[in-house]
């Protein structure tokens, strides 16, 4: 599958080009940027093509990675199926629940693939993690944190409003696609406790508590604050915990911990879950309905959260 890559950004740069050019079943087949000299330098970086962002829909690429604020998510989304290329398209997917069902049902009218590029969900500890799950007994209680300290840069696109900034469109979406697919998405009751920063207009931290019939979670995540980027899954009979659940490094990756008792089990898997991703990404031969669900179930809570 020959990807175009829309919009230069630094998980872009970072993660998800090197991700192409490595897996087996992709190939990068270009850049486009808002900024000509912006495009030409990162093209030469990984030696693509240098496209506008209508260029790169005009390209042979099969498919384009969206990695623009989500302020032009849906904009950019609707063009890439509309010039009828597959869709992958950065967390979070759109600003509201109508947008995404409209881009699903293009991709679905147009035989198309749109998939939200939710990477830890890909990485094989994931998986291993699932089946673990099964060993806890009845699930008690389960925690999801995300948060790191403010950027440098305070022009960075998360405290800008009119982009689609803030810690709930950036963040949400890690902690609570946990808690959805351990508890599901049918929770009691749920309470909110949001902060603001005032002086940027934008949301920098939001806690969650949901009840269940039978267990409870609590959800935390947000800008300003230690790193923090975990999750625990408290059972009958055991705890599971796991550091970096979201964004696992390539190497070195911190075990899934196992509390029985006094004893503790731990194993780890090295894997590059952006390559993951990708591999699956390209091996879709139509719409995949599980993965586009779990999306809108998130994207429609998050509207609520924010109304």
């Amino acid at each position: 599958m020959k990807i175009g890559v829309l919009g230069c950004s630094s998980i872009a740069d970072k993660s998800v080009i090197p991700a192409i050019i490595e897996c087996n079943n992709t190939e990068l087949a270009g850049l486009a940027s808002r900024s000509r000299a912006k495009a030409e330098q990162y093209a030469s970086k990984y030696s693509t093509p240098a496209y506008s962002y209508e260029g790169v829909l005009q390209s042979n690429a099969d498919a384009i990675y969206v990695s623009l604020p989500i302020s032009l998510h849906h904009e950019w989304g609707k063009k890439v199926l509309q010039s009828g290329k597959h869709l992958l398209m950065e967390k979070t997917f759109t600003q509201t629940f109508e947008q995404a069902e409209e881009l699903f049902q293009m991709a679905r009218d147009r035989n198309l693939v749109c998939m939200e590029a939710l990477m830890y969900k890909f990485h094989p500890m994931q998986k291993r993690l699932e089946k673990l799950i099964s060993s806890v007994g009845e699930i008690k209680h389960v925690e999801a944190y995300f948060g790191f300290p403010h950027f440098k840069d305070p022009e960075n696109i998360r405290y800008q409003k009119e982009l689609g900034g803030g810690a709930i469109l950036d963040l949400m979406v890690y902690p609570l696609s946990f808690v959805f697919d351990v508890l599901g998405p049918e929770y009691m009751a749920y309470k909110k406790s949001i902060f603001y920063d005032s002086s940027r207009g934008v949301d920098e931290y939001c806690s969650l508590h949901f009840e269940y019939p039978k267990a409870t979670a609590s959800v935390s995540f947000g800008f300003g604050r230690a790193y923090r980027n975990e999750v625990v899954i408290w059972g009958a009979n055991k705890i599971i915990k796991v550091d970096r659940a979201f964004t696992r490094p390539l190497i070195g990756t911190p075990p899934i911990r196992t509390y029985t008792g006094d004893q503790v089990h731990q194993e780890s898997i090295d894997a590059n879950h952006f390559v993951e991703m990708l591999s699956h990404f390209s091996s879709l031969m139509r719409q995949d309905d599980k993965r586009e669900q779990s999306t809108l179930e998130r994207i429609r809570f998050m509207e609520n959260v924010i109304q």
